[in-house]
Order: structure tokens, then sequence, then C-alpha cells
């Protein structure tokens, strides 16, 4: 972990920097960096069910919107709890 919130991850041969915005603000955040993920999961799983039921897809994309109170990670006080109010979904395929 480097000076302030900044950390850089290393995994394999590839690197992600998560970072706060009270921070240096050089990368997504924890909980940004999750919704990330998270689209990243359900485009290979629909891939994959795509594939085993044998439909062509030409694409897909993941539209994900969070709700997030970030206010505890900036220093804020707030009666709600820090973190996911909500995640909204979206995915749409392209197929032949």
């Amino acid at each position: 972990m480097s000076e302030g919130w900044k950390v850089t991850a290393q995994v394999r041969e590839h690197s992600l920097v998560i970072d706060q915005p009270s921070g240096g603000n050089e990368g997504a955040n924890p909980l940004e960096t999750f919704v990330f993920s998270l689209a990243g999961c359900i485009s290979t799983i629909a891939k994959m069910v795509a594939r085993e039921q044998k439909i062509e897809l030409i694409g897909i994309e993941i539209d994900i919107s969070a709700d997030i109170n970030t206010d505890g990670l900036i220093g804020k006080q707030s009666d709600d709890p820090v973190g996911f109010k909500s995640i909204d979904i979206k995915p749409t395929s392209m197929r032949h």
C-alpha cells in the first residue's frame, strides 16, 4: 500500500490501481471496482451459457449503475451505512 488510499493490485501480469476521491483519485474506489468485477462476471457467465445452449452471441453489454453512499469513506458523517444502497443491472445481448 502506498501513501494515502492508493492501492496497486497485481494479478499475474496485470495491475489495477484502486484509490479514493479524497486520496489522489488515481483509480476507481473499491466499491466501483466491485461493480466493474460484477459486470465482468455477468458477461462471462452469459457467454458460457450461450455457448452451452449453442446460441451464437455477437455481443453483450452490461449496464450497471450503483447508488453508493461514500460519505464515511471521505470522512463525512452520515446516518446511512457506508456502501451500496442499490445496484441496477441491465444486460443486453446481441445474437444471430
